[in-house]
């Protein structure tokens, strides 16, 4: 009897055991695919092509429950998501909302890069007459991110109309996290970012982005009229982003940015057109950081915008720390456009705060500053070439280059033997101020000197004068 128990016992673990990691190969034209029991799930995606009706293509509905979807190799799957059933905008094609969500491809794993043979994951949210309000892969409308995504690898295109290609809803909160470590991905939004939150909705989780490729036309971050309070994270991997009225890497198009955007490797290239480069979007205003401690970095503003700051018409109170990596930063300033901006800090209709900080550290790599600094910006911090000094500061203003770079360390002098005695102390003279130039090279050679009566050793700057129209 106690035999037959145990084997009952066994049967049963068995069985649960089985029903929380389940894997399943699905092919072909499919229903559907829910995920309705708590626990570990593996999907695998071989030519599947789904179209809702009235549903998203998967959806995860189990508390505590993980989903696990990989992309066969040679395979290309179409995930397009029906109509909410509850509201009048389109579903998502991958509906994750609390749970966990890994997308990989066959061979994901540390180092390796997807190429043509990875499988490839079309996602897009359906479109009806009220709009795509769900994120392609994420949350619906109205609903939060507050899950986990985490993408290892494949060839990913998510596309939405109002909510985020990857993250949450239309007025929705990203309030989740988002993982990226390989792959190439499309993501792009017609209202909302491309990965972060959906229109109208706030981004207040993390980002993280470690390797893969990622292009995108409306940038990470917040949606349009959404708040960028989380973090971005950029560890490796390469970034490209063009934006028209949301930042590249902020928030969107009336969207402020108060959260923390920190760099420490990878390949960026990014660039807004009425949003910054890299800060808010159109009409935002910038009082969080953008810390840059390594990479390539290149920001740039097409338009009447900021390559790292404030986007148009928005307002600089935030911080840009530079302390490591090759970074360029530039703008489309001209002076026949005064509400063009500079590099640096507001649009000519923006402004720059007292409490704005812009600091390089003399140490860094190098970083170019190419159409000039916002006229009210400033950087109080110690052993910056950006400080209060008006003398400086008028300098900066009128250059079209600045380029930083470290000095070769000085050879270190062998120490004397000391000889004892008390020398006699000298009658200190006071450094006269150097005058500066208006024009020509001698400007470089008076920056370098107020650069040093401030300090800044070791550090080689130079100054490119704006070319008069």
């Amino acid at each position: 009897m106690k035999k037959i128990l145990l084997l009952a016992c066994l049967l049963m673990l068995c069985m649960v055991c089985s029903a929380f990691a389940a894997t399943t190969t699905y092919t072909g034209m499919c229903d559907p695919i829910v995920i309705d029991q708590p626990g570990e799930h593996t999907i695998i995606l071989d030519n599947v092509e789904i179209y809702a009706g009235n549903s998203p293509a998967i959806r995860i509905e189990a508390p505590a429950s993980k989903l696990t979807i990989i992309l066969k190799d040679d395979s290309e799957n179409i995930l397009h998501g029906g109509t909410d059933e509850w509201s009048e905008y389109g579903d998502g094609a991958i509906v994750n909302s609390s749970t966990a969500l890994v997308i990989r491809c066959e061979s994901a794993g540390d180092g390796y890069e997807c190429g043509e043979h990875c499988g490839v994951l079309y996602a897009k949210a359906s479109d009806t007459e009220g709009g795509s309000g769900s994120a392609a892969i994420g949350s619906r409308f109205g609903e939060a991110m507050s899950g986990s995504i985490t993408i290892l690898g494949g060839r990913i295109n998510a596309d939405s109309l109002s909510g985020a290609g990857i993250g949450s809803g239309m007025r929705g909160n990203m309030s989740g996290t988002i993982t990226i470590s390989g792959g190439r991905i499309d993501a792009d939004s017609g209202s909302g970012a491309g990965i972060g939150s959906g229109m109208g909705g706030k981004m207040s989780g993390t980002i993280t982005i470690s390797g893969g490729k990622i292009d995108t036309d409306t940038g990470i971050g917040s949606g349009k009229r959404g708040e960028m309070s989380g973090d971005i994270i950029m560890n490796g991997g390469s970034f490209y982003a063009t934006t028209v009225d949301n930042a590249a890497i902020g928030s969107g198009k009336n969207g402020d940015m108060s959260g923390a955007i920190t760099i420490n490797g990878g390949v960026l290239h990014v660039s807004g057109e009425s949003g910054a480069g890299i800060g808010s979007g159109t009409g935002g205003n910038m009082s969080g950081t953008v810390t840059i401690n390594g990479g390539y970095v290149n920001a740039s503003s097409s338009g009447r915008s900021v390559g790292v700051g404030s986007g148009y018409d928005g307002e600089m109170s935030g911080s840009f720390i530079v302390k490591g990596g090759t970074v360029t930063v530039s703008s489309s300033e001209s002076d026949s456009d005064s509400e063009s901006g500079p590099a640096i800090g507001a649009s000519g209709r923006g402004t720059v705060t007292e409490n704005a900080v812009i600091c390089v550290d003399p140490d860094a790599g190098w970083i170019a500053v190419k159409a000039g600094l916002n006229k009210d910006a400033a950087a109080p911090l110690a052993n910056s070439p950006f400080n209060a000094r008006t003398d400086l500061k008028s300098l900066l203003e009128d250059t079209s280059y600045v380029e930083f770079r470290p000095a070769v360390p000085p050879v270190t002098p062998v120490p004397a033997t000391p000889v004892p005695a008390t020398p006699v102390p000298a009658t200190p003279v006071p450094s006269p101020v150097p005058e500066i130039p208006a024009t020509g090279d001698s400007m470089n050679l008076a920056l370098l000197a107020v650069l040093a009566a401030a300090g800044m050793i070791g550090l080689t700057v130079i100054l490119r004068k704006k070319t008069e129209a």
